[in-house]
């Protein structure tokens, strides 16, 4: 069983190795991560609905839908594999091998596609445990943790290969990395006091690359380690047997 304090000192270790573009690889997820939100349009609509005439309303409301739907396009045709790029540069980072076009390595290896599915049907299956209720939702959010670095490290999988090895990976693990994310919480809230100034400079990087040590020392535990210990033989070219 992997120790958390251990695991976080790898993970410093690593972000520090390669400081400035684990801080920019970092801000880029979150933006992937993030995508589009609609609530203010939304609330646009409502307004707008209550003030004028109901065609009005109803041209307002199109102009929203069609952004929203552009949106979602982006959404899963170019920030899913960005967010894809991402994870793959944090695992290679765990050796030492993290490079800033790595963000894009999907695009650039034509693996494009199976990204936009594989995550795709990750967030569906997101979104309808979600819809039954919000407890079960939280659960299956720890379940799917390791799609991306499975799809990072194994580009070639479909996504019901994908889900069920992350699903596998996480039987056992869910409470464990509940605190894990847990004992960061002063830092988030410490970066809240600096307007996230704090979050984009250190504590998102740090997260992230304890993230990748997460699913090193789940996926293969005889490789994890102090940072650096791994076999440094390069893995950049598909995927990344330890």
């Amino acid at each position: 069983m992997w120790d958390r304090a251990e695991l976080k000192e790898r993970g410093k270790a690593a972000f520090k190795a390669n400081f400035w573009t684990v801080v920019v690889v970092a801000f880029i997820l979150s933006i992937a991560l993030g995508g589009l939100r609609f609530t203010q349009e939304i609330n646009t609509v409502q307004n707008v609905s209550d003030s004028y005439s109901y065609g009005e309303a109803a041209r307002v409301a199109t102009r929203v839908s069609s952004w929203s739907t552009l949106a979602l396009l982006l959404k899963v045709l170019a920030l899913n594999p960005i967010a894809a790029g991402c994870y793959r540069f944090f695992l290679l980072n765990t050796k030492g091998q993290g490079q800033i076009e790595d963000v894009f390595w999907f695009f650039r290896e034509g693996r494009w596609s199976n990204a936009v599915i594989v995550l795709l049907v990750r967030d569906v299956y997101l979104i309808l445990w979600t819809l039954l209720f919000i407890i079960p939702g939280i659960v299956k959010i720890f379940s799917y943790r390791m799609v991306p670095f499975i799809l990072a490290e194994n580009p070639g999988l479909g996504p019901n290969e994908v889900i069920t090895r992350s699903r596998e990976m996480m039987d056992g693990q869910k409470g464990a990395a509940f605190v894990l994310d847990l004992s960061f919480i002063g830092w988030v809230l410490l970066s809240v006091l600096t307007l996230g100034i704090l979050a984009v400079l250190y504590v998102s990087p740090w997260m992230e690359c304890t993230n990748a040590e997460l699913y090193c020392a789940i996926a293969h535990p005889r490789a994890a380690g102090p940072f650096g210990a791994r076999d440094p033989g390069d893995y950049r070219g598909g995927n990344m047997p330890y």
